[in-house]
């Protein structure tokens, strides 16, 4: 399974899938996956670590 994990910049919009967005820190590398929903008219938003792609995002993140 091939995992894209693309450079985000501070203050840069992007759209967003509904379910299963995956989002990457920028500083620390740590991977969440969210889903999102609209709820009586507010938005909500659950979230969930993902071990795995955090793992993949540290290794491939350039060293100082």
């Amino acid at each position: 399974m091939k995992y894209e994990i693309t450079q985000r910049y501070e203050g840069e919009w992007r759209p967003i899938k509904r379910r299963n967005y995956r989002l990457v820190c920028c500083d620390c590398g740590l991977a969440h996956i969210y889903n999102f929903r609209v709820r009586k008219g507010r938005l909500e938003n659950q979230m969930f670590r993902d071990p795995f792609i955090t793992r993949v995002a540290r290794r491939r993140k350039p060293r100082k």
